[in-house]
C-alpha cells in the first residue's frame, strides 16, 4: 500500500496539480482518482483577506476499515494584521486507492463535523 501524501508539491501526478488549480477557488471537499491515489481537495473558498488557512491535522486508517482526515479551518483574530488581498485557502491530500471509504472531519475544539465529499470531474 502507498503512503498518504499531504501538500500540493507531493501530488502523485502532474494532472492532479492541474485539477487542483482548476477547482481550488470553490469551497468544499472534492475527490478525484489519479493513478493509485484518491486526491482530496479541501478548500475554504474565497476569503476577503489573508489570515485564513486550511490545515490537515491528521490522516489515519481507523480499525483497518476507513480513512479519516481531520481538518482545521482557521480565521484571522479580530484586530490581527493580515494581507489585504482576496485569498483561496486550501489543502490537498492523496490517499492510496485501497478501497477503504474516506471521511473528512472538520475539527473545532473537541467537536468533529463530518464534511460531504463531492466526486469531481
Amino acid at each position: 500500500m502507498g503512503q498518504v501524501l499531504v501538500g500540493l508539491e507531493k501530488l502523485p501526478a502532474p494532472q492532479a496539480a492541474n485539477w487542483v488549480e482548476s477547482l481550488h477557488r470553490s469551497a468544499g471537499v472534492f475527490q478525484k482518482k489519479f493513478g493509485g491515489y484518491r486526491v482530496l481537495l479541501i478548500a475554504a473558498g474565497e476569503k476577503p483577506t489573508g489570515g485564513y488557512d486550511v490545515k490537515v491535522e491528521q490522516v489515519s486508517l481507523q480499525e483497518g476499515k476507513k480513512w479519516v482526515v481531520q481538518v482545521v479551518f482557521t480565521e484571522p483574530k479580530p484586530g490581527q494584521m493580515v494581507t489585504q488581498a482576496i485569498t483561496y485557502p486550501y489543502e490537498v491530500v492523496a490517499i492510496p486507492d485501497d478501497g477503504h471509504p474516506i471521511e473528512v472531519h472538520k475539527v473545532e475544539g473537541k467537536i468533529l463535523e463530518k464534511l460531504r465529499i463531492q466526486e469531481a470531474e
